[in-house]
């Protein structure tokens, strides 16, 4: 087995509608990937959950570029493989221009995990950036702009006063 205990994310950005290259936190002076996620989760897909010790993170780093999880308790079974979901909350800030993505990576595998084997020593990880890092793979895409359209439903609830401590009151 393989018992991660330590993670780091690296945000990546682009606040800029034509195809340029993401920048690791941050694209220029006003364009932050913290400025379009508040948190960011792990979760593993086998498990169907959050990866167990982490919680919802926001970013560090001199860019605002990582996000760090540390004191996890994810084991791995040996010869299994799991895949990491990066979830992420967005923010309510609006986005900088007609069109601002973010994407998420493993940067630096080595640095950025920790991790055990069934005997507690240190394992040396090793890997490429799976999303492609500036030129990601997958990335989400934030519009300053939309709309909701509100209509009364069909079933409009009664208007009814219910007295304390009655019973088969009609509710809907």
């Amino acid at each position: 087995d393989v018992k991660v205990t330590a993670l780091t994310i690296t945000g990546y950005v682009n606040c800029n509608s034509a195809a340029a290259a993401f920048g690791k936190g941050t694209e220029d002076s006003n364009c932050y990937v913290k400025n379009l996620v508040s948190s960011v989760e792990i979760w593993d897909t086998t498990a169907n959950a959050m990866v167990p010790g982490s919680s919802a993170k926001g970013f560090s780093g001199t860019s605002y570029e990582l996000v760090a999880y540390t004191g996890l308790d994810w084991t791995i079974p040996a010869g299994q493989a799991r895949t990491l979901l990066v979830k992420a909350n967005l923010s309510s800030n609006i986005p900088s221009t007609t069109l601002d993505a973010f994407s998420f990576d493993i940067d630096d595998v080595a640095n950025s995990i920790t991790s055990q084997d069934k005997d507690a020593l240190d394992i040396t990880e090793t890997g490429e950036d799976q999303n492609g890092a500036t030129d990601p793979t997958v990335s989400v895409a934030v519009y300053p702009y939309g709309s909701i359209a509100v209509a009364k439903a069909n079933d409009t609830p009664l208007q009814s006063i219910l007295v304390m401590g009655s019973t088969n009151n009609d509710v809907s």
